[in-house]
C-alpha cells in the first residue's frame, strides 16, 4: 500500500490471471510480472507497453527474480524454477510467418530459417538480429541448409524448385527444377560437391553443385520423401518417406548411384519426418508420425532402440556435434533431449506454442541448440545442463533445505549449488 492519498502511476494490463510476483530488473528499466496464466510479461514502465512474453511453464508462476543483465528466474506451481535470458530467448518472425526449418552455418556465426512467407531468413544469433531475407521462391520453403564451406545456402520449395544463394550478399546462384512436387528437403554432402533434396514427387535428387546439373535421381521410395541426411563420410545418404521408411543410398559415386536402396529399414508405423546421422556414423536416428524416434545400428542396418516420449508426431531429429545428445522436436509443442548411447530422455524443452517443425545444433558451440516452430518464432536454447546449473546458481544462491522447501515443497531436497553460491 502507497502513502496515504496516494494514486497510482500507472496500471499495466495483459494477464488472463492473477499476478502472483513483481519485480525490477537490475537496470530499473524493465518491470517482470508472474502470472497464474503461465507466462511471465516484461514492461516498459515509461509507454507502459509489454516488451515481450515468456511462455514455458506449464502452471502457475509464483515467484521471479531479476539477475545479472537481462536475465530471469521463475518458479512456478509445475515444480520447476526457470533460468530466462529474454535478449536472447527467441528469434521472432515479423510479420508472422511459420518457420520450418533452421540450419546454422558452419562456424555458427549465422543461422538460417526456412518460412512460409516464400523466403529464406538469415539471422546472426548471437547478436539477435536478422541480417538478410533471400527471396525469388516461389512458395513455402520448407527445408534449408549451408554448404559445408559456408559460402552457399540452399533452399527447398513449394514451387518445386532448388534454390542457392551466395551467402555473402546474398546474391542468387542456381534455380534447380527437375521435382514434379514440392521439395520438402536439402543437405549438402560432406565434401560439399553435392547435393541432395527430396519432395513430394517420392524422389531424391542429387545435383553437382559446381555446375548445377542432376547427377541421379533415387525412385524407390513409395510415397512423399520428407527428409535426407548424409553420412559423416559422405559414402551414405539416408531419405524418410511417408512410405514408412529409411532408406539408405550408396551415393560414393553420385553418378553411378543407381535406383536400388542398398538397405530398407523398417518399423516406424508412421510417416518418416526426420533423419540424422551421429558425428561417427554409427547410428542414425529417425523420427515419425508414430511418435517415436528410432535409433538404427548401421554397421549391422539393425534397429539400436525406439524413444518414446512425444505425445504426438515427431518431425525432425539433430544430433549434437559430440555425438552425446540427440534432439527430437514435434507438434506437441516441444523439444525433447535425449542421451542416445543409454536411451534415455534427459530433457524437455516447452516455449513454443506451435508445433515445432525444425532442431539444429550450433557445431561451433555444442550446447546451443535452435527450434523452429509455427507459432512464427527459432528459439535458442543452452542445452549444457552444467552451465545452466551454474548460472541458476549465480541467480538464486545457494538454495538450503529451507528455501528448497518454499520453492519447491513436493520435491525431496537436495543440493544443487555449493554452499555460498551467488
Amino acid at each position: 500500500m502507497g502513502p496515504a492519498g496516494g494514486a497510482a502511476g500507472a496500471v499495466l494490463t495483459g494477464h488472463g490471471d492473477d499476478v502472483n510476483a513483481v519485480a525490477f530488473s537490475r537496470t530499473g528499466d524493465t518491470v517482470v510480472s508472474a502470472s497464474g496464466d503461465g507466462t511471465v510479461k516484461s514492461w516498459d514502465p515509461v509507454t507502459r507497453k509489454v516488451i515481450a512474453t515468456l511462455s514455458g511453464h506449464t502452471d502457475y508462476v509464483l515467484a521471479v527474480a531479476a539477475g545479472p543483465g537481462e536475465q530471469l528466474a521463475t518458479g512456478g506451481f509445475d515444480q520447476s524454477v526457470v533460468l530466462w535470458d529474454p535478449g536472447r530467448a527467441a528469434l521472432a518472425t515479423r510479420p508472422f510467418t511459420e518457420a520450418w526449418q533452421s540450419a546454422f552455418s558452419p562456424d555458427g556465426r549465422l543461422l538460417a530459417s526456412a518460412q512460409a512467407d516464400h523466403t529464406v531468413r538469415v539471422w546472426e544469433p548471437g547478436r539477435h538480429r536478422l541480417l538478410t531475407t533471400l527471396t525469388g521462391c516461389g512458395g513455402s520453403v520448407f527445408g534449408v541448409a549451408f554448404s559445408p564451406d559456408g559460402r552457399l545456402i540452399a533452399a527447398a520449395g513449394a514451387d518445386r524448385t532448388v534454390r542457392t544463394w551466395e551467402v555473402a550478399g546474398g546474391k542468387p546462384v542456381a534455380v534447380l527444377t527437375g521435382h514434379g512436387g514440392s521439395v520438402f528437403a536439402v543437405a549438402f554432402s560432406p565434401d560439399g560437391r553435392t547435393l541432395a533434396s527430396a519432395g513430394a514427387d517420392r524422389t531424391v535428387v542429387l545435383w553437382d553443385v559446381g555446375t548445377g546439373r542432376r547427377e541421379a535421381t533415387l525412385d524407390a521410395h513409395q510415397d512423399f520423401v520428407n527428409a535426407v541426411a548424409f553420412s559423416p563420410d559422405g559414402r551414405t545418404l539416408a531419405s524418410g518417406s511417408d512410405d514408412l521408411t529409411v532408406r539408405l543410398w550408396d551415393v560414393k559415386d553420385p553418378r553411378g548411384a543407381g535406383r536400388s536402396p542398398r538397405a530398407v529399414l523398417r518399423g516406424h508405423t508412421g510417416s518418416v519426418r526426420g533423419v540424422a546421422f551421429s558425428p561417427d556414423g554409427r547410428i542414425l536416428a529417425s523420427g515419425g508420425n508414430d511418435g517415436t524416434v528410432r535409433l538404427w545400428d548401421t554397421a549391422r542396418l539393425a534397429p539400436a532402440a525406439t524413444l518414446a516420449g512425444h505425445s504426438g508426431s515427431v518431425r525432425a531429429v539433430a544430433f549434437s556435434p559430440d555425438g552425446k545428445v540427440l534432439a527430437s522436436s514435434g507438434s506437441d509443442q516441444s523439444v525433447k533431449l535425449w542421451d542416445p548411447r543409454r536411451a534415455e530422455q534427459t530433457a524437455t524443452l516447452n516455449g513454443h506454442t506451435g508445433a515445432v517443425w525444425g532442431v539444429t545444433f550450433d557445431p561451433a558451440r555444442p550446447g546451443t541448440l535452435a527450434s523452429s516452430s509455427n507459432d512464427g518464432t527459432v528459439r535458442l536454447w543452452n542445452t549444457d545442463t552444467t552451465e545452466r546449473t551454474a548460472g541458476l546458481c549465480r541467480l538464486l544462491g545457494d538454495t538450503g533445505p529451507e528455501r528448497w522447501a518454499g520453492l519447491l515443497p513436493d520435491v525431496p531436497y537436495r543440493r544443487v549449488c555449493p554452499a555460498g553460491a551467488r
